[in-house]
């Protein structure tokens, strides 16, 4: 898949995936006080548009792909019975 074949609605779910992924492993570094006003920054800066540039969207693309690899291939060493 290519950036470009990305409709807008997927994107978004991309995005929404990716940022909680790296907001929480980024969150679990901070002490609560500064958790709490980095949240509060991060709602104030929320656009309504969407205005990516290409390498972002190459970057989310290849990204969620790796972690969907990586993902289906622990699911394939959890099913497949070991040989014996």
């Amino acid at each position: 898949m290519k950036w470009s074949d990305l409709t807008q609605e997927e994107a978004i779910a991309a995005a929404h995936f990716l940022a909680a992924v790296v907001g929480k492993a980024h969150a679990r570094q901070m002490e609560a006080s500064i958790r709490s006003e980095w949240r509060r920054d991060l709602s104030l800066c929320r656009t309504k548009t969407v205005d990516a540039p290409s390498w972002l969207w190459t970057s989310v693309v290849e990204l969620v792909s790796s972690h969907e690899l990586a993902y289906l291939e622990h699911c394939r060493r959890c099913t497949v019975p070991a040989k014996i």
